[in-house]
Formats: structure tokens, C-alpha cells, sequence
């Protein structure tokens, strides 16, 4: 069964946004409408997390980069706009950019 957010918090979503310390912004670069929510989600987070809450935003499907709608500089741009912790771009499918060295 999964879950599918009707546009509210539920009194579970804010306790999980008050005790979080980091939040992963990740939308998929083939799909614009998945960047264009992010200030949805970062206002979510400004208004519900702690205020030393860190966020890192994340361009997912990196594999699938001849279907790109939104560029690599456009989320770096947002990442700097907004003041998050950082920005980049991974393959979930693949996993690069998912296994760091140590």
C-alpha cells in the first residue's frame, strides 16, 4: 500500500518534520512539474521543521539525461537561491553518484 498525500499534514507528518534534522528534496530532471513543487515542499519544511533543519536537494534520473527538462545549473541555481546545504544529481536506477567514497 502506498502513500498518497492529499495536501495535508497529518498530525504524524509534523511530528516527523519537528524532530527531523535533515530533509532530501529530490525531483526528476525528466519531469519539470516535479521541480516546479519544490517551493511547495521547501515552504512545507520552513514551516514545519526546526529551524537549523539542513535540506539537500537532489536531481534524480541522471541515467536518463537525453530526456532532461530541467538543466543541471537550473537546480544548482535553486540550491543557491534558497540556501540549501547542497545540490546534485544521481541515478537511483543505476546508483551513480549514490555510492560515496569513504
Amino acid at each position: 500500500m502506498g502513500y498518497c498525500w492529499n495536501g495535508e499534514l497529518s498530525v504524524y507528518d509534523k511530528v516527523f518534520f519537528h524532530e527531523a534534522n535533515a530533509f532530501l528534496l529530490v525531483y526528476d530532471i525528466t519531469c519539470k512539474d516535479s521541480f516546479d513543487a519544490l517551493d511547495m515542499w521547501l515552504q512545507m519544511v520552513k514551516d514545519n521543521a526546526p529551524t537549523e533543519a539542513k535540506v539537500l536537494l537532489i536531481g534524480n534520473k541522471k541515467d536518463a539525461a537525453e530526456l532532461r527538462q530541467v538543466s543541471t545549473e537550473i537546480g544548482k541555481r535553486y540550491a543557491e537561491q534558497h540556501s540549501l546545504l547542497d545540490f546534485l544529481e544521481i541515478s537511483a536506477k543505476t546508483g551513480e553518484e549514490l555510492l560515496m567514497n569513504p
